[in-house]
């Protein structure tokens, strides 16, 4: 499972209670041992994979057991995940109510979700009005991925990131034809937006005329081909008050030359960017 673990589990804090006879029968202290369960076990920097089989077997001892720790056990959710465990449909509707971190891939047959207190959502290949309706069930959110191989139009994901004023984070995989236009229209109410990520955009123009400057970001990170993007090293001109610019650029063929625009997107930076303090280059072949 490629995503960093869930950490924040003070979003489940269970309902205080009095004249309890045994330490164990304090939903307070199962909480907090609950937090020393192998849960995710760290294979590589960044990978993680889920055991649930000890929360699962502590799920079962009574009541207030299950009760109190039956929020942890689903408060991150993967398609993938479920479809190996075989997790049946109507498990997952049941519990979607207490995710707070999610990844669903359309891909795979997916049940009705029943959420509305998400912090972070990864979405594959899933229709726009889908997300939307996710979105709108949770504006709380500070983490958004979106990975689309199917167009999607201006409106479409506008209408996606309307409700997200809390948003910090926004990755955007979109596999077509973008303006810069495009990106910026849609992300220009999202006044608390830090970090964004653009990956595999293609055909990208030159501007004539920059559109809205877009001042919350201070992390740009960009994925993209840019020899298929002639209008990406303009990009920087959106953002003048990024701090970090991160690259990670791929050349089309495996072996082939990698052509990046040093000189362009020096001058764009140097005449924009007055606040950039680091510039992160990783080559992809």
């Amino acid at each position: 499972m490629d995503q960093s673990a869930p950490s924040n589990r003070c979003l489940f804090q269970p309902a205080m209670t009095t004249n309890q006879t045994s330490p164990l029968e304090i939903p307070e202290l199962v909480y907090r041992i609950s937090w020393f369960l192998p849960l995710w076990e760290l294979e590589s920097v960044g990978i993680y994979s889920f055991l649930p089989y000890d929360l699962a077997a502590c799920i079962q001892v009574n009541r207030l057991w299950n009760r109190t720790l039956t929020p942890l056990l689903w408060m991150a959710f993967e398609t993938y995940i479920a479809d190996e465990l075989k997790i049946p449909k109507y498990v997952i509707q049941k519990h979607s109510h207490h995710l707070r971190y999610a990844n669903f891939n359309c891909n795979l047959a997916l049940p009705t979700i029943h959420t509305s207190r998400l912090r972070e959502l990864e979405v594959d290949n899933m229709e726009p009005l889908a997300i939307r309706e996710l979105t709108r069930s949770n504006p709380q959110l500070e983490f958004l991925d979106i990975n689309m191989a199917m167009e999607i139009t201006v409106l479409s994901l506008q209408s996606i990131l309307e409700p997200l004023i809390n948003l910090s984070q926004l990755e955007l995989r979109l596999g077509q034809y973008v303006s810069l236009d495009q990106i910026v229209v849609p992300l220009a109410h999202l006044t608390k937006l830090r970090q964004l990520n653009l990956a595999h955009f293609t055909e990208m123009e030159q501007l004539d005329m920059l559109p809205l400057q877009l001042n919350s970001v201070t992390v740009l990170v960009l994925n993209c081909a840019w020899n298929r993007n002639p209008g990406l090293h303009q990009i920087v001109r959106l953002f003048p008050n990024i701090e970090s610019l991160k690259i990670q650029a791929k050349s089309i063929d495996a072996g082939a030359p990698l052509e990046l625009p040093c000189a362009d997107l020096s001058r764009n930076l140097r005449e924009n960017c007055p606040k950039l303090k680091s510039i992160q280059n990783r080559t992809i072949t």
